[in-house]
């Protein structure tokens, strides 16, 4: 793969890519507001966030099924179908979003006690920002099906209003509700939740100008349906990772509230990284989708291939860009020597596992486009459970404990990640067309 086809690459998939870094920069800035308040309510706040990404999966039916049938249906020039799906899928999916966030604000303080080893103090913390995030939780959904609908329509230049609009909302309202209001945790989950409903409001206004969508709203009929079923491996793949992570970071929580905070400012860090990455894989879901819409399947596989080169080679460049910011962003965000120090090391480990991370979800992204989401789920749950979750669960915290501790339970991520790197490779190089289908 040629220098000139990774710039192309990049260029039309920078307004994706530059959504997904303005997110991680506010963050970025969420934490830098919340490490404020102590060490405490850094590590509640990042317990409260795995928990909320829990409750976020079953809505990654919708943004998954969105993603593959408008694009297929796009690619075969069935415009009003696209609307429909579009259409049914947004109303479905902010009505399932009730009842997942009335279940997490119920079951905040259980999941805080957990997640936080039983620390009392962090599941306080933790409870209290998950419940103030969720009330944002049918807007995030609503987010999620639009952000999907964009990128299937290739309008990635309008996935940016829609990012800047939610974090100039996160961003002014975290010092107003944190500090001036003193809502501490609260008020950074309050201001993420209003975030998400900025984001909505821009996204939706501007769908028919951006994005060619002339309706974004309807009653939920069969295609919402069709819609969940086929996002549902996708969703099934996020509920039990998001499950295992949850178990991977109690096993990281019982190597102490350093290692937990450290774990948390270090992986908002790394979302530098790895959402942009995240935006090259839905990039090669609707590139592939497109062209296995149109019928074209060797043309739909080198490009996928194209892209998870792009990400591969991009994820380099990132990984010395996070070996590189180690020390100066765990001095800045770190609320303590201890904590900035676990820090560095994160990153540096982090680092290691990049480039093998940017084609684990391209290739994962391709494969989906192609209309096939269940063997992306099967790889991905079997490297997570194999090789993360269970080395993690017998180590950490027991055979490996002081320093060590945490050090082994990011080193056994890298090697899950390179794992399903190799397997991803080797299955979609031989196996792509088996597994490409037609579903509109």
């Amino acid at each position: 793969m040629g220098l000139a086809e990774i710039r192309g690459i990049i260029r039309e998939a920078w307004p994706l890519m530059l959504a997904e870094a303005v997110g991680s920069i506010v963050s970025l800035i969420d934490l830098a507001f919340v490490s404020r308040l102590g060490v405490t309510a850094l590590a509640g706040v990042g317990a409260g966030s795995y928990a909320g990404w829990f409750l976020n999966v079953p809505l990654a039916a919708f943004y998954i099924g969105v993603l593959v049938l408008a694009s297929q249906a796009l690619g075969a020039g069935r415009r009003s179908l696209a609307e429909r799906i579009v259409g049914e899928s947004l109303t479905a999916a902010m009505l399932a979003a009730l009842p997942l966030a009335a279940a997490g604000i119920a079951a905040a303080h259980g999941l805080g006690m957990w997640l936080s080893g039983g620390d009392e103090a962090v599941a306080e913390a933790a409870a209290a920002y998950l419940r103030a995030r969720l009330l944002g939780h049918s807007f995030f959904a609503a987010m999620l099906v639009l952000d999907a609908a964009y990128r299937a329509a290739g309008a990635n230049r309008g996935i940016l209003y829609g990012a800047a609009a939610t974090a100039a909302a996160n961003t002014v309202l975290d010092p107003l509700l944190i500090y001036v209001a003193g809502l501490g945790v609260s008020g950074a989950g309050l201001a993420t939740a209003a975030s998400y409903a900025a984001g909505v409001l821009v996204l939706a206004a501007r769908a028919r100008s951006q994005a060619g969508y002339s309706s974004i709203a309807s009653v939920p009929r069969g295609l919402a349906a069709r819609v969940f079923r086929v996002g549902s491996p996708a969703m099934a793949e996020r509920l039990l990772f998001a499950g295992g992570n949850l178990v991977y970071l109690a096993a990281v929580a019982r190597c102490g509230e350093a290692a937990l905070a450290a774990h948390t400012v270090g992986v908002r860090i790394e979302s530098l990284a790895f959402l942009p990455a995240f935006a090259l894989s839905t990039y090669a879901s609707g590139e592939v989708g497109r062209l296995v819409g149109a019928g074209l399947l060797e043309e739909a596989q080198k490009r996928g291939w194209s892209i998870a080169g792009a990400s591969a080679a991009f994820m380099t460049l990132m990984a010395l860009v996070l070996a590189g910011v180690a020390v100066p962003a765990s001095i800045l965000l770190a609320p303590s020597e201890a904590v900035a120090t676990l820090v560095v090391a994160y990153l540096l480990l982090a680092a290691v596992s990049e480039p093998a991370l940017g084609a684990v979800m391209s290739l994962g992204g391709a494969i989906r486009g192609a209309g096939n989401t269940l063997v992306p789920t099967l790889i991905n749950l079997v490297g997570l459970y194999l090789v993360r979750v269970a080395p993690a669960y017998l180590l950490v915290g027991r055979v490996a404990s002081g320093t060590a501790c945490p050090l082994v339970a990011w080193l056994i991520m890298d090697v899950d990640v390179a794992a399903r790197a190799a397997v991803f490779t080797l299955v979609y190089r031989r196996y792509f067309r088996r597994l490409a289908r037609r579903l509109v």
